[in-house]
């Protein structure tokens, strides 16, 4: 028995194989070099074949049965015909609706109205606004008869069924996610009905048993947008945990009982995991106008420095030099470079820090920290110490295709599965050690001005 996790993202595609103990058999990964430029390169299911060359070609399906999980970057989408034919380019989640559409969608359904049954506010990347836009602007092809996202267009692919799953169609921003259903007054506002789009599936099970492939017969599980793989990989318990992402922009993951809404600022999106009874909670980090890893980049680049030189250079920092006035991300002021770094570091560990209180996560539990940030040896250390959270790194690039693998493990043995990879790559562990310095400047100085810039926000 093997299970296989797939993550389709916007520049690479990434796998893992694990077996029934969740124990990594093999990973790999693929580079896109011309991601969604035209039809000839809607890349998604050739990436997946390719994917399974690779494990088939190792060996790894001979007298096993295969499970396999796909999760997904969120909000990107092709149109189809009736035979599930690609008649349009791939449209990127990165791409923008026109400022009138969001403005409309304001308008006619309401901002809370909207978020409260989506989990989002309006806004430009919202796949909403992009079909509106094309239906406005009469670039549907007549032929059109599927709209399909990442998952579901694999899915249609291989067996021949149009079924998302419940994180995916959220993502949207057509769905209802406590209703697990296609909301009909956004789809009118859209101009489009629900046979455009997928069956729901609403909680993790085998969608498709035994379906004869290539590689032998495959068995697919409910699949997942890639937030909510990466909540399963980190294991995240409810209510509790949380985890920090810290790719270009940054973002937390935590996993609820219950939805938990922003109506002041929206900063977190509710919706529905993948198990039943279990909600997701994705904050956004964005009070800064840079997101956080480029602002870093930025920073380095106007020293002229490296993020490889960033190792030797936090050996340099000064352990008793701690911040006296506010700082902020976005404009740090000091010219010495070591400090300027240590500086920006500080306050983005004082902005999550300021987001789980406000989230009321600083409770107990842990942080579990992935992506580049989490290669730095000062990095995680301030934030355990300013969150007074103990701070587990993982280095693992294929971090969500293993949460997907999880997934796969778990519909087919008919319970949650636990996450063990902390136990098998490279990890580290941070307890607060430094809280006492820190909290003076961050509740005095920090936590004022993060407090002015959601009020400057909201207006």
């Amino acid at each position: 028995m093997v299970f296989c996790g797939i993550d389709i993202g916007t520049t690479n595609t990434k796998a893992v194989l694990i077996d029934s103990d969740g124990i990594l058999l093999d990973r790999v990964s693929i580079v896109e070099k011309s991601p969604q430029a035209g039809i000839e390169t809607v890349v998604w299911h050739k990436h997946f074949c390719d994917i399974f060359d690779y494990f088939a070609s190792k060996g790894h399906f001979s007298d096993n049965k295969v499970i396999c999980s796909i999760t997904t970057q969120g909000g990107s989408f092709v149109l189809l015909d009736k035979k599930f034919n690609p008649i349009s380019r791939a449209y990127s989640w990165t791409e923008s609706a026109d400022d009138n559409t969001v403005r409309d969608m304001t308008d006619i359904l309401g901002i809370k109205e909207y978020y409260h049954i989506t989990g989002w506010e309006p806004s430009r990347w919202a796949m909403a606004c992009k079909i509106k836009d094309l239906v406005s602007k009469k670039h549907l092809p007549e032929n059109t008869r599927y709209i399909a996202t990442v998952s579901d267009f694999i899915h249609s692919q291989i067996t021949g069924k149009f079924v998302t799953d419940i994180t995916n169609a959220q993502i949207t921003g057509l769905c209802d996610f406590q209703k697990a259903g296609w909301d009909e007054k956004i789809l009118n506002w859209v101009g489009i009905n629900n046979s455009f789009l997928p069956k729901i599936a609403a909680n993790l099970s085998i969608l498709f048993d035994d379906v004869q492939t290539q590689w032998g017969k495959i068995s697919f599980a409910t699949s997942s947008h890639d937030q909510y793989a990466a909540m399963q990989a980190a294991g995240l318990a409810k209510d509790k945990e949380v985890m920090l992402g810290t790719g270009t922009a940054w973002v937390i993951n935590a996993r609820t009982s219950r939805p938990v809404f922003d109506d002041c600022n929206f900063i977190a999106h509710p919706g529905r995991d993948v198990f039943e009874g279990c909600f997701g909670n994705i904050i956004g980090t964005g009070l800064m106008t840079k997101p956080m890893g480029k602002g870093l980049d930025e920073l380095l680049a106007k020293f002229d420095l490296t993020t490889k030189q960033l190792g030797n250079m936090e050996k340099e920092f000064d352990p008793e030099d701690f911040p006296k006035e506010a700082v902020i991300t976005d404009n740090v002021k000091d010219t010495v470079s070591t400090r300027a770094i240590k500086r920006y570091m500080e306050a983005s560990g004082s902005l999550v820090a300021f987001l789980l209180e406000k989230f009321q996560y600083k409770k107990g539990g842990r942080i579990i920290m992935s992506g580049g940030a989490a290669m730095s040896r000062f990095w995680p250390q301030v934030i355990a110490d300013l969150c007074g959270l103990a701070v587990e790194t993982v280095n693992f690039p294929e971090f969500t295709a293993y949460g997907a693998a999880l997934h796969a493990k778990s519909a087919f043995q008919g319970k949650q599965s636990t996450s063990n990879l902390l136990d098998m790559v490279e990890s580290r562990h941070y307890e607060p050690l430094g809280t006492n310095q820190y909290q003076p400047w961050h509740e005095h100085y920090q936590k004022p001005m993060f407090e002015e810039l959601l009020t400057k926000n909201r207006k």
